[in-house]
């Protein structure tokens, strides 16, 4: 637990020179944790090393602003600072060392090379000095801190300390940082010798902070400075003092008092809304001056205070959006797009309420900035959200509006076929033409047989007129009863000679052997042969006669890998009559809405051994189980739990009083910290039952725990979760790259996945080298290519396995998507259409092949196989 809150000390360095001691509380962890930053560490590590340059190095905040981080050696205790276009060597007491490592493993990362930095940037020296001012006032010294700090780090240089025979080494000291000047009579040995001899803490405290807790104590004690830094202030300093009411004679609360509400809920919130419009220059000026709490007025008007902050709110915004007067104020997830011409011109407009004007604005500048905007959106520099604001719309309108008017281009384009007009038919093939349409065809068991008789007399005429462009191929198909796709195929084998053996007829009991044919011959095919190519070559080397579709489903589905073996979960085991007599008798209580939780334990009382059995013996759920006794499944799995160890007393006992609850919490308060380190909440509240018959509910030390979070949330014993892994710090050329990247116009690359894929090839053996180091996040680089994580951390995997030139090559033209998927059949019927692990397979083929296809299109192709060879084995059962 946290140290009590110690006494104020208010000005402790008032009319007093500062001390070893006092050094020694500035210097500390704790000491600048602040509670209005929430305790940040971050913070309290910068202020800490701030005060050790000035107290145990001289620096000032000219010098400190302009460190870099790639200077500062803490291992060597050396610094190396910048003067007159040279850097000079620095050594430090070890001390300093320890609380420069301290701020270096919790610098924030960013692209800035300053040692003092955040996530924004570099803190430049008006900030530094801000912060000194501002503790000076409060410790009592003005203006001055600087100054003791500094006179009391050359008091000690100069002090009895010092060796004989240093006045050299000091002046060389003191010029070299303060007033720049060249110093080649003295040595760096020289120098460090004089910071070792001179260290304040040289004898007690090194390494710094590491002492007995007596010697500890005692520079605490002998200190003006209390533990932490909020100490030196007044109480009036920190918030939650609450703000007197306005009299009841104030006019406005006269009237607001006056007021009543109305039941209906619309009706009410017009009124509520109406009355803050009529008096809300007069609520601004009392709230902004202090004179009006907001508490009071949310009471006024029957509201909760939060309510009352989100009606106020909603107001402001909505009065500025659409007022006469002031422009609409426009707030974008990208600042910049406030900067383009298009957008800046819409932020200057002002919609009315009525629609009829609304569109009569809306055309014109659609027509205008309409493109300009998709192409923001596109850009992903643009939300939707906010482009639909821009134009005056509601949601989503702005994409109908582009969809409407791509319908509207769309429709005044010349038809595309007609560049592919048929030409005209002679008379006689005109004639022949009709005579084929005219056919009467049998009747179903014939229609086989006939369209084969038809094929085989007409099939050389209609194709010759596809190809002089004189019919298309779906009035062909209809003339023959097929489907334009079958009749494509069947001019690819009138054209390959076996346009015969393509409509022979076939047996059933046939497929069994020419599917072993299939089989065995797709080994000797060629690497990027098609499956209709396939086909055709079986059919001129075999006399194949079934369809091309089933050679595809061969080929496509060879092997099927079994489905995994589903959870089959327990059965539940039957209960006897008399079981469930006593669960029916349970569940017949009736309940009451104002005494439920005496009645509760009463069943408890009763009936929760028997439950806990039938719970044991899988004759009841724990679902069920709550039902019966109607409580949450939370509260029935602890029950059972504290009924299991013995300490089930507590859930039938009667509650407690209100000052009987205070005095639990404060054993909780008094005993959490005594626990075992490895000790869970839940253990600590069971151990609590077993020693002191704790009776509040384990929700209670969860809701404890959660508030001193809040208080004291730099404090390790409130978190039962283990540290997180430390980010190492980012070296030169690491800022270097994420600058570059972070400078990359994104706007004005005119093809994004190409600009994308050449920052990738430029960049990412950086950033793979930081993710390797946990410099970096999948999350925090996804952003620098503005890419998913899930997609980095595939480039990612692609770039361990030396694949990454293909991961970022350039799209597939449709010729040879189609020469690789061939690949990828013929590789999987080499398998004989197993694949066990789809991954592994993949990376294999990628790396030792170079395949280019995605692990998706591996997939995808897997799948089909399986569908299909489902699809002939249900047809083989049927035969």
């Amino acid at each position: 637990m946290p140290p009590d809150v110690p006494e104020r000390r208010p000005l402790p360095l008032a009319r007093r020179d500062i001390s070893v001691a006092d050094i020694f509380v500035l210097l500390q962890d704790g000491f600048w944790l602040r509670r209005h930053l929430s305790f940040n560490p971050v913070y309290a590590a910068r202020q800490r090393l701030v005060m050790g340059f000035h107290a145990l190095a001289g620096f000032k905040s000219p010098t400190i602003s302009t460190i870099t981080f790639e200077n500062c050696f803490p291992e060597r205790r050396l610094i190396k600072v910048a003067f007159r276009d040279e850097l000079l060597d620095v050594p430090i007491t070890p001390a300093l060392a320890l609380i420069l490592s301290d701020w270096m493993s919790k610098r924030p990362a960013g692209a800035s090379t300053r040692l003092l930095t955040t996530a924004d940037g570099p803190i430049e020296r008006q900030t530094l000095d801000a912060s000194l001012w501002a503790a000076g006032e409060t410790f009592g010294v003005g203006h001055n801190l600087s100054e003791m700090l500094c006179g009391f780090f050359e008091k000690n240089l100069t002090g009895e300390g010092a060796p004989t025979g240093s006045e050299d080494a000091v002046e060389a000291y003191l010029r070299r940082r303060m007033a720049g000047g060249q110093t080649s009579a003295v040595n760096f040995p020289a120098l460090r010798r004089l910071i070792e001899c001179t260290d304040p803490f040289r004898d007690s405290l090194r390494p710094f902070g590491d002492i007995a807790l007596e010697k500890r104590d005692a520079l605490f004690a002998a200190s003006t400075l209390p533990p932490t830094y909020d100490a030196c202030l007044s109480a009036g300093s920190f918030l939650g003092k609450p703000k007197r009411d306005l009299t009841a004679a104030h006019p406005l609360i006269a009237e607001l008092s006056s007021m009543t509400w109305p039941k209906n809920r619309r009706e009410r919130a017009a009124a509520r809304e109406a009355a803050y419009r009529k008096h809300q220059a007069e609520i601004n000026e009392l709230v902004d001056s202090g004179k009006l709490p907001v508490r009071q007025l949310a009471r006024l008007f029957g509201m909760r205070r939060e309510s009352f902050t989100r009606l106020r709110r909603y107001l402001r915004n909505r009065s500025a959006r659409i007022g006469e007067d002031a422009p609409p104020a426009h707030r974008f997830a990208d600042p910049t797009c406030a900067l383009f011409p298009s957008v800046a011109a819409l932020s200057r407009v002002t919609w009315s309420k009525n629609r009829e004007e609304r569109l009569a604005k809306r055309g014109p500048l659609f027509a205008t900035y309409g493109r300009d905007i998709e192409a923001l959106v596109a850009q992903g520099r643009l939300l939707m959200k906010e482009a639909d604001a821009l134009f005056g719309f509601a949601k989503n309108g702005f994409r109908n509006r582009l969809a409407r008017s791509d319908r509207e281009e769309h429709r005044g384009r010349p038809d595309h076929r007609a560049s592919r007009a048929l030409r005209d038919c002679s008379s006689d093939e005109r004639t022949r033409l009709d005579k084929i349409a005219l056919t009467k065809w049998p009747e179903t068991e014939r229609r086989i047989a006939f369209r084969r008789a038809l094929l085989r007399k007409n099939a050389g005429f209609v194709f010759a007129l596809i190809e002089a462009r004189k019919l298309r191929v779906s009035d062909a198909a209809s003339l023959f009863a097929v489907s334009p796709t079958k009749l494509s195929e069947l001019r690819g084998e009138f054209k390959a000679g076996t346009f015969e053996l393509a409509i022979g007829a076939d047996r059933e009991q046939d497929r069994y052997y020419w599917r072993e044919i299939v089989i065995r011959e797709m080994p000797n095919r060629p690497e990027g042969q098609g499956d209709r190519a396939f086909c055709i070559e079986l059919r001129k080397k075999f006399g194949l006669r079934l369809p091309f579709g089933f050679v595809r489903t061969v080929v496509r589905s060879i092997g099927r890998k079994p489905a995994p073996a589903r959870h089959v979960p327990p059965t539940r085991v039957d209960r006897t009559p008399e079981e469930e007599q006593r669960i029916s008798l349970i569940a017949s209580v009736l309940w009451t809405k104002n005494n439920r939780s005496e009645q509760r334990r009463e069943i408890l009382k009763e009936h929760f051994p028997f439950v806990f059995e039938m719970i044991d013996a899988r004759k009841l759920t724990m679902p069920e189980a709550a039902q019966l006794f109607r409580c949450p499944i939370g509260l029935m799995t602890e029950l059972r739990s504290d009924y299991r160890a013995g300490v089930f007393d507590w859930a039938i006992a009667p509650p407690v009083s209100a000052s009987e609850h205070a005095e639990w919490l404060a054993l909780i308060r008094r005993e959490w910290p005594k626990r075992p380190d490895a000790q869970t909440p839940n253990e600590f509240c069971r151990a609590l039952r077993k020693r002191f018959g704790f009776p509040l509910p384990f929700a209670s030390i969860n809701g404890f725990l959660a508030g001193q979070r809040k208080i004291y949330p730099a404090d390790p014993s409130l978190f039962t979760v283990k540290a997180g892994r430390v980010k190492p710090a980012l070296s030169i050329a690491d800022k270097a790259c994420l600058a570059a990247i972070t400078k990359a116009k994104w706007s004005k690359a005119d093809d994004v996945p190409a600009f994308r894929r050449d920052l990738l090839r430029a960049h990412f053996p950086v950033i793979a080298g930081m993710l390797r180091d946990w410099k970096l996040n999948s999350e925090q680089a996804g952003k620098l290519f503005r890419l998913s994580p899930q997609r980095l951390q595939r480039l990612y995997s692609e770039y361990r396995n030396g694949t990454f030139d293909l991961a970022i090559a350039e799209p597939l033209s449709r010729d040879e998507f189609a020469k690789w998927h061939a690949f990828l059949v013929g590789q999987i019927a080499k398998r004989g259409g197993r694949v066990d692990n789809v991954t592994e397979f993949w990376r294999t083929l990628r790396k030792e092949r170079r395949l280019p296809l995605s692990l998706g299109t591996v997939r995808s192709a897997l799948k089909a196989m399986h569908r299909d060879t489902a699809q002939f084995t249900g047809c083989a059962l049927a035969a």
